[in-house]
């Protein structure tokens, strides 16, 4: 894309730049909140099933231990 002096014009120099810096000073928070959601997920869904052990081996009638370990219904 020429300018008006017939000169190229250089992606992210004057007013574009600034409003491209303007608009990804929201990227950096947006990312963390990320990070966070997906963190807490990964982390509710590798120890939920361990917190429900007690309520799982009650329902079926076995011991804790034959539900942990996958062993109740052999």
């Amino acid at each position: 894309m020429e300018g008006v002096a017939g000169q190229a014009r250089r992606p992210g120099t004057g007013r574009d730049r600034a409003v491209g810096e303007r608009s990804a000073s929201w990227r950096g928070p947006a990312v963390l909140v990320a990070l966070m959601l997906a963190a807490f997920t990964f982390n509710t869904a590798e120890n939920l099933p361990v917190g429900l052990l007690e309520l799982v081996s009650g329902s079926l009638r076995v011991s804790l231990s034959a539900v942990a370990t996958g062993t109740a219904g052999c």
